[in-house]
């Protein structure tokens, strides 16, 4: 059975185990243009439900598992995840007044996102776009945000202009920086490890591999790659190693930091490393960019 049967056989099965409730299934295009199908389900009465994708239950599915099966998870999940969001507040984000002071933004892929970029306000930066996004706060144990499309900025009557101004104060207030050296990343991902897997030897060799770099990202680590562009970052990044360095995007998530000292040579192969990267560790979903950047002390560029 291919994922389109799949998908078919899976609404119409929930569908006639729930007859009272209304089950959808849409398309959405996630970072990069990529597609993923989202199925909801809601009784009549409600306005609102949440998105549960379908690929890895298709991945189950091939795998062995019974369909019956992954209903009955999808049924659990939907009655484990009902929206915590109230209806009135996704009402509320027609009014600007109302998202203001939420209104955040984020970079992705230019080349990549060139459909989804179609529907929503941006501006260039280097090979990047800087999209919006209503940061609606925590929920259970996620962050909500909505993105913000051309038709909401028609509902506001604002352009993209405002969107910038005001994604520029409020995204460092609301999505705080955290700069850290690229060793206490990797420490606390070593600590998930037990010491019979890990040697004393190893974490030396990571020490000394990650001393002069740094990541730069958000405290809650999600989608914290636009931090690069706090003002606050860059006067960090200029005590701690100097008015020029290099910007490495690991994923939407994080950008690496590396000064310029010494390392020259760098640009003669760090465009191909990152790509090497990210087509062999990154998901395509979280690629940022295949290009590094350098901060010459005024501004940045883009190495070719």
């Amino acid at each position: 059975m291919n994922y389109e049967a799949f998908r078919t056989e899976l609404g119409e099965l929930l569908r006639s185990r729930n007859p009272s409730k209304i089950v959808t299934i849409n398309q959405n295009i996630k970072n990069n243009d990529v597609i993923l199908y989202g199925l909801s389900m809601r009784e009549q009465d409600e306005h609102i439900s949440c998105n549960i994708y379908l690929e890895s239950f298709y991945d189950d599915f091939v795998e062995g598992r019974s369909l019956e099966s992954i209903v009955n998870k999808i049924e659990q999940d939907v009655q484990e995840h009902i929206c915590d969001i109230e209806y009135d507040i996704v009402q509320k984000v027609n009014e600007f007044d109302f998202v203001k002071d939420k209104i955040i933004y984020k970079l992705i892929n230019t080349e990549y996102n060139h459909e989804f970029l179609k529907d929503v306000p941006h501006r260039d930066w280097m090979n990047l776009s800087i999209i919006y996004k209503i940061d609606l706060g925590e929920y259970g144990d996620h962050t909500a945000s909505i993105n913000v499309t051309n038709n909401l900025l028609k509902i506001w009557n604002t352009t993209e202009e405002e969107l910038f101004a005001l994604a520029k104060v409020n995204t460092p207030k609301r999505r705080k920086l955290c700069i850290k050296g690229l060793f206490y990343v990797v420490e606390n991902m070593i600590s998930n490890f037990s010491d019979t897997e890990i040697n004393e030897s190893f974490i030396n060799e990571c020490r000394q591999r990650c001393e002069d770099m740094l990541v730069v990202t958000n405290e809650v680590m999600i989608e914290g790659a636009v931090s690069i562009l706090y003002e606050e970052t860059l006067e960090e990044l200029k005590q701690r190693i100097g008015n020029r360095f290099y910007v490495i995007p690991s994923s939407v998530h994080e950008m690496l930091v590396i000064g310029e000292e010494d390392r020259e040579g760098m640009k003669l192969f760090i465009n191909e490393m990152i790509k090497d990267v990210n087509d062999s560790k990154v998901a395509y979903i979280e690629i940022l960019s295949n290009n590094a950047y350098f901060y010459n002390g005024e501004e940045f560029e883009m190495i070719q």
